[in-house]
């Protein structure tokens, strides 16, 4: 099975308790998100409420935005994407769309709204090139003239991410190695490379002492794991059913993304 597609609760577990709460950290990170695009610093952040967010701990989409305002008042909204759904695109552009639409209420004029950023880091391609930070806004088609900068939508995709030495990794790739680690040796060593993921990683160890959080935690752990093995199981149902029907091998295992060593033993 791809691992692309399973979900890693880690990601929650450091946007809700760390990004989301720590003003610091998430100027730190922001700055280097637009540090690698040459734009200007971030000096204060308020965060607000997201109201497009759901609080259920079994929501559909396994993902936890941060909204912050920063000192332009540029607002902004990052979003945790683990699975590669049908239609993402498309929510982003209305997620976008609530972030701008909403700063207005009746009574307020068009001149209230300020330009609204999402970042959207996800563990998946969905651009088709190399680079690991792509930005998209409004250009004219014929010339690529810029127009209308208060719409920009930023992909950070993980699997993009260059194998190389700490020396050569720009503070953005150590900030995405950090939330992509799958061991604690990994995060340990950026924690020494750079003092707010330090900090991130202190915070990380102290908020799972909290038992709350720690419950909380572990219950979304539990429903991740039950539902990735729901997924599973049903891939194989559909594997099964399709090799009962003589398909190829190979057309079975790229239609339920199933290895194909898996499939002979059905």
């Amino acid at each position: 099975m791809d691992n692309n597609k399973i979900f890693d609760p880690k990601w929650d577990f450091v946007f809700k308790n760390i990004f989301g709460k720590d003003e610091q950290i998430f100027i730190d990170f922001i700055n280097s998100i637009f540090e690698d695009k040459n734009e200007k610093k971030v000096k204060k952040i308020h965060f607000e409420n997201n109201e497009i967010i759901k609080n259920s701990l079994y929501d559909k989409e396994s993902r936890l935005d941060v909204y912050a305002i920063l000192d332009d008042e540029t607002h902004v909204n990052i979003e945790v994407q683990i699975r590669d759904e049908e239609g993402f695109d498309k929510r982003t552009l209305y997620y976008w769309a609530k972030l701008f639409e909403g700063q207005i209420e009746k009574g307020d004029d068009y001149l209230k709204l300020q330009k609204s950023i999402c970042i959207n880091i996800v563990n998946f391609n969905i651009i088709k090139n190399d680079r690991c930070h792509n930005i998209y806004g409004v250009a004219n088609l014929e010339d690529n003239e810029r127009f209308l900068t208060d719409f920009e939508v930023h992909f950070l995709e993980l699997p993009k991410l260059k194998k190389v030495s700490y020396n050569e990794m720009s503070k953005l790739e150590k900030w995405l190695l950090f939330l992509k680690a799958q061991n604690e040796k990994i995060m340990e060593e950026l924690s020494m490379q750079d003092p707010f993921i330090g900090k991130a990683m202190k915070t990380l160890r102290y908020v799972s002492q909290d038992p709350e959080t720690r419950a909380l935690y572990e219950a979304k752990l539990k429903y991740e794991l039950d539902f990735n093995t729901a997924i599973h199981s049903k891939q194989r149902q559909i594997a099964r059913k399709l090799k009962e029907q003589k398909l190829p091998l190979d057309l079975i295992s790229q239609a339920t993304e199933l290895p194909r060593e898996e499939i002979e033993k059905l």
